[in-house]
């Protein structure tokens, strides 16, 4: 009966056709025929009915155009989709048809659950008319990850037909009164208004009402006496209803056509009346201030504290057909009507307002994303009067068909509302549902300043929804099931991603849970430094350097000359990039630097490295400035000499222990009694230390004590078996045992730096595709070892003569490809994984950032 009720109609000799919402001119179209003629007129009076009757006469004579083009506009008013999808099925296929019918069709198609056929009807549609944004809207609500999020509430709610309450006409518009329902009906209503409306023949709709006693408040199962007419008084001859009724119960604002006043062109409209109850009786009504001759005002919602009335109305200035507004009781009189606004009234029709104690307004609309039709819709003012984005209920509650005039109790556990699905008794009928879940309300901020951020994609683990996207307050309304630990993601470019840990184990259904995320701010670099010759002690200018940057799998690259004075910039690089920075110049050695942005440079937003490079010889090379007392000796004893671009390093007896040239190691043997430092290795899947591993550690250790300045950057790798995502915090744990190994033994945490380089540098070439031996494999996975002594000395670590080998058991040799997202997993062997045990966490060392949301280790 919705759809009828948007088209409003004068009164005429012919008979009474007074209706409810907005108006639809349908001009009369010119007839050469006795019945088509008749047909036409009764659809210029609106009678569509009776219209509908001959224009079948007339088909089933003729195959006649017009005859099908006003049986098609008769069934969709009449809202009838089953009839419109036949009618406008043939509709758009004649020539002379309104592009219109396209749009018709889809949304009979879209109504009935053929969302296939919908979608291309809809953008045959939007191809003539772009900017319809009904249509854009009917076309994004097809889209197959929409259809699946709002039918993943299925389990969330428990909804009931209540077919005794039900006619073979319309019932809808529930409302509460003491241990009432009150609904509107077009059913019989006696026989002193025994009168029809012209449009669909049926009688004008009143208020009924139906005692409920609850017998079940587990399962809210409720008895309710035989319909009958609520009050003679509130009744009228022509539509009443529906009503909202105060809390205290003295009073109720109720819609009615009133013949009082008319149109210019005689049409008589909705407008919304208050009566006090006196002694039992409700007295005569009265017609608020705002309404008007010229346009509907109807749908009432009164506010708890009776301060507040939302209604619907298509007066001047709105959205669209119909708009939501809000009346407010001021010094004893309702103010001018202020519209509630862009994000929730659209180009379509926003009706029937339900407004909740704990000031969420529920109201349907055809003009957000839903399932089709009318869609049941719920909002929460924020402070400042400002409405954040419309949640849709989903299914059960919402289906392909008009979904409305939902009302919910106190507790928000149990509730009715209004449908025209299949399955009825009649147009509209009645439903309860009971609420099987809790609210959730999420809002995500940054944690910099406490704003809230707009726009930040929000992942719930427990939640069959793919995401959510936060509205201008930075919230997200959804509803979980009862009984469920779940993990709470959010993540917005520009910032950290973060996730908090909330369930919903202990709270009742109609609860609210609040989460709150917030997101820290991702700072962004600049990369400086010079590239200097180092003999010569001179910058280097139009030095080529290039920085490779990794960052969630992606890589890049950019470069840039050094200027005149040897420097270079790489500007707004993000926080947890890995970074590689080379540099070239002809006739030069190459120089390279590894590092990740935010793991070592402190709070600067400038990450400093410069590179020394050496001229390789000939004229052109600078003379080299290399001063022997800058030198430091390797070990006590050692001396140093300098012949040209030429260090000899000499041991306490004279032996020759390392000769480097033009910046080059030509030789280098072990300093006198001082052990190797060793790389150490893993199991399969593993990032566990080996027992094998500690004689390695106890060197590192104590290198580190006798280099008490010293800084130790390790970097640790695995084989290219799984995924690289994976791969890359497996590592990361990898780096994470040795660190907690020298933090245990006395290792200021300060000195320990870190990387997960993950499968991204093999020592034997065994990368994705590359069929490899288990040997092979093994000895990818390792850390190496890089210290750094604060006069400058480095010692790395090194291969060590035998490695143990450890096999992964069932795998393939030859590791598989990722080509963009990952396309083999490599599942470990639950008998070969192991873990250290956890702690405090990693706080040695900041690794690249993980989208916890999206961890599927394997």
């Amino acid at each position: 009966m919705y759809q009828v009720f948007k088209h409003l109609t004068n009164f005429s000799k012919h008979g009474i056709a007074l209706t409810i919402f907005c108006c639809l001119v349908v001009g009369t179209a010119s007839a050469q025929r006795g019945k088509l003629r008749q047909a036409n007129k009764l659809m210029e009076r609106k009678n569509y009915q009776g219209a509908i009757e001959l224009y079948l006469k007339v088909l089933d004579k003729n195959d006649d155009s017009e005859a099908k083009i006003n049986i098609a506009e008769c069934y969709y008013i009449l809202d009838n989709q089953h009839e419109s999808e036949y009618w406008y099925g043939q509709v758009v296929l004649l020539p002379q048809a309104d592009p219109v019918a396209m749009k018709r069709y889809a949304q009979a198609l879209q109504q009935n659950e053929k969302c296939t056929e919908a979608k291309e009807w809809y953008k045959r549609y939007l191809d003539i008319n772009p900017a319809d944004m009904s249509a854009q809207m009917g076309l994004k609500s097809c889209n197959e990850s929409v259809i699946n999020n709002l039918k993943a509430y299925e389990g969330l709610y428990d909804v009931r037909h209540l077919e005794k309450l039900c006619s073979a006409d319309d019932d809808f518009g529930p409302s509460y009164f003491q241990d009432k329902i009150v609904f509107v009906t077009n059913r019989y209503p006696g026989i002193e208004w025994d009168i029809k409306d012209a449009t669909t023949e049926r009688f004008f709709t009143n208020l009924f009402s139906v005692d409920a006693t609850l017998i079940d408040p587990d399962s809210f199962i409720y008895n309710y006496s035989k319909p009958k007419q609520f009050s003679k008084k509130l009744n009228s001859k022509y539509h009443d209803g529906p009503a909202s009724f105060a809390s205290d119960g003295a009073s109720v604002y109720f819609s009615r056509n009133s013949t009082d006043g008319r149109a210019d062109d005689g049409t008589v409209r909705q407008k919304i009346y208050k009566s006090e109850s006196q002694g039992g009786a409700w007295g005569k009504p009265a017609s608020l201030p705002f309404n008007s001759d010229e346009y509907n005002v109807c749908h009432p919602t009164l506010s708890e504290d009776q301060l507040e009335l939302y209604f619907t109305s298509d007066m001047p200035g709105g959205f669209g057909g119909m708009d939501l507004y809000v009346s407010y009781l001021e010094n004893g009189r309702w103010s001018p009507p202020v519209n509630l606004g862009p994000t929730i009234n659209t180009e379509g029709d926003e009706v029937f307002p339900f407004i909740h104690a704990d000031r969420t307004l529920y109201f349907a609309s055809d003009g957000h994303v839903g399932l089709g039709g009318l869609d049941v819709y719920y909002v929460k003012e924020e402070i400042g009067g400002i409405w954040g984005n419309p949640t849709n209920m989903g299914s059960p509650v919402n289906s392909g068909s008009d979904d409305f005039s939902l009302v919910i109790n106190s507790e928000k556990t149990h509730g009715y509302f209004a449908s025209n699905r299949d399955g009825g008794v009649g147009g509209d009928d009645l439903y309860s549902f009971v609420k099987l879940s809790v609210e959730v309300e999420i809002t995500v901020f940054s944690k910099n300043d406490n704003i809230p951020i707009e726009g930040a994609e929000v992942y719930v683990s427990c939640s069959p929804v793919e995401s959510f996207t936060t509205s201008a307050d930075g919230k997200v309304m959804t509803e979980l099931a009862m009984d469920k630990a779940c993990d709470f993601a959010a993540e917005k470019f520009g910032y950290k991603p973060n996730s908090v840990r909330k369930g919903t184990e202990g709270l009742k259904a109609g609860a609210k849970l609040f989460v709150q995320i917030p997101l820290e701010v991702e700072r962004v670099y600049d990369i400086v430094g010079t590239v200097k010759d180092e003999y010569a002690d001179e910058f280097v200018p139009g030095a080529l350097v290039t920085l490779v940057t990794f960052r969630d799998g992606e890589k890049d690259s950019i470069s840039v000359p050094t200027d005149a004075d040897g420097k270079y910039q790489f500007a707004d690089i993000e926080e947890g990039t890995d970074c590689r920075i080379k540099v070239f110049k002809t006739g030069y050695t190459e120089a390279s630097v590894s590092f990740t942005t935010g793991e070592i440079d402190g709070d600067e937003d400038i990450v400093t490295r410069d590179l020394v490079i050496n001229c390789n010889g000939g004229p052109n090379c600078p003379d080299p400035k290399i001063d022997p007392d800058t030198i430091e000796p390797l070990c006590v004893g050692c001396t140093v000499e300098v012949s040209g671009d030429t260090i000899i390093h000499r041991g306490p007896d004279g032996e020759i222990i390392k000769i480097t040239v033009n910046g080059e190691d030509e030789f280098i043997k072990p300093v006198p009694g001082q052990k190797r430092l060793l790389n150490i290795y893993y199991d399969f899947n593993s990032a566990k230390l080996r027992r094998d591993a500690y004689p390695a550690l106890d060197t590192l250790l104590a290198f580190l004590e006798e280099y008490p300045d010293a800084v130790i950057e390790l970097s640790s790798h695995t084989d290219a078996r799984g995924t690289k995502q994976y791969n890359k915090r497996l590592s990361r744990r990898r780096a994470e045992s040795v660190g907690r190994f020298l933090k245990k033994n006395g290792i200021d945490r300060k000195r320990i730096k870190g990387k997960g380089m993950g499968e991204e540098v093999m020592v034997n070439g065994c990368y994705d595709g590359q069929e490899c031996s288990e040997a092979e494999h093994q000895e990818n996975r390792r850390t190496e070892f890089h210290v750094v002594s604060a006069s400058g000395r480095q010692f790395d670590s090194q291969k060590p003569d035998n490695i143990r080998v450890n096999p992964c058991r069932g795998c393939d040799p030859i590791p598989a490809v990722e080509d963009g997202e990952p396309t083999t997993d490599v599942e470990p062997d639950p008998n070969e994984f192991t873990t250290e045990p956890e702690d405090d966490g990693p706080d040695f060392i900041e690794f690249t950032r993980d989208d916890k949301h999206k961890n599927k280790n394997k």
